[in-house]
Protein backbone atom coordinates (compact mmCIF):
# COMPACT_ATOMS: atom_id res chain seq x y z
CA UNK A 1 0.00 0.00 0.00
CA UNK A 2 0.94 3.55 -0.54
CA UNK A 3 0.46 6.05 1.68
CA UNK A 4 0.37 9.80 0.32
CA UNK A 5 1.24 12.51 3.49
CA UNK A 6 0.83 16.21 3.03
CA UNK A 7 4.50 17.67 2.98
CA UNK A 8 5.46 20.79 3.96
CA UNK A 9 8.52 22.62 2.84
CA UNK A 10 10.83 24.91 5.56
CA UNK A 11 9.19 28.00 5.08
CA UNK A 12 11.55 31.47 4.91
CA UNK A 13 13.04 32.38 9.26
CA UNK A 14 12.87 35.86 9.99
CA UNK A 15 16.22 37.60 11.03
CA UNK A 16 16.38 39.77 14.65
CA UNK A 17 18.30 42.89 14.19
CA UNK A 18 20.64 43.30 16.56
CA UNK A 19 20.68 46.01 19.35
CA UNK A 20 23.27 45.97 21.40
CA UNK A 21 22.54 48.34 24.84
CA UNK A 22 25.28 51.09 24.52
CA UNK A 23 27.78 51.82 27.17
CA UNK A 24 30.33 54.38 27.55
CA UNK A 25 33.77 54.15 28.45
CA UNK A 26 36.34 56.35 29.18
CA UNK A 27 39.67 56.27 28.24
CA UNK A 28 42.23 58.16 30.39
CA UNK A 29 46.25 59.04 30.06
CA UNK A 30 48.00 61.19 32.38
CA UNK A 31 48.80 63.33 29.39
CA UNK A 32 45.48 63.77 28.53
CA UNK A 33 42.91 63.21 30.94
CA UNK A 34 39.79 61.17 30.42
CA UNK A 35 37.36 61.25 27.59
CA UNK A 36 34.58 59.41 27.02
CA UNK A 37 34.13 57.06 24.01
CA UNK A 38 30.41 55.42 22.87
CA UNK A 39 30.40 51.85 22.69
CA UNK A 40 27.99 49.04 23.08
CA UNK A 41 28.03 45.42 25.23
CA UNK A 42 27.51 42.49 22.98
CA UNK A 43 26.85 38.89 23.70
CA UNK A 44 29.51 36.08 22.86
CA UNK A 45 28.18 33.90 19.92
CA UNK A 46 27.81 30.74 22.16
CA UNK A 47 24.80 32.45 24.22
CA UNK A 48 23.06 32.81 20.77
CA UNK A 49 21.19 30.71 18.43
CA UNK A 50 22.12 29.40 15.37
CA UNK A 51 20.03 29.15 12.44
CA UNK A 52 21.17 28.25 8.91
CA UNK A 53 24.61 29.42 9.77
CA UNK A 54 24.18 32.06 11.09
CA UNK A 55 24.01 33.25 14.38
CA UNK A 56 20.93 35.15 16.18
CA UNK A 57 20.81 38.90 16.48
CA UNK A 58 19.36 40.03 20.08
CA UNK A 59 17.27 43.36 20.36
CA UNK A 60 16.50 45.37 23.20
CA UNK A 61 14.28 43.82 24.42
CA UNK A 62 15.86 40.00 24.39
CA UNK A 63 19.19 41.40 26.35
CA UNK A 64 17.05 42.72 29.31
CA UNK A 65 14.40 39.77 29.24
CA UNK A 66 16.46 36.75 28.13
CA UNK A 67 20.10 37.78 29.34
CA UNK A 68 19.22 40.32 32.10
CA UNK A 69 21.55 42.84 30.47
CA UNK A 70 20.35 46.63 30.82
CA UNK A 71 21.64 50.01 30.51
CA UNK A 72 21.85 52.12 33.60
CA UNK A 73 23.22 55.85 34.38
CA UNK A 74 26.97 55.23 33.93
CA UNK A 75 26.96 51.52 33.00
CA UNK A 76 25.10 48.69 32.50
CA UNK A 77 23.44 45.90 34.55
CA UNK A 78 23.73 42.13 34.57
CA UNK A 79 21.10 40.05 36.54
CA UNK A 80 22.39 36.72 36.32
Amino acid sequence: LCSLGVVGAQQAGTMTQEASPPMAVKHCTKAAGCTVEQGAVTLDANWRGVHEGAVDGVDAQGYEKTYGIRTISGGVELQF
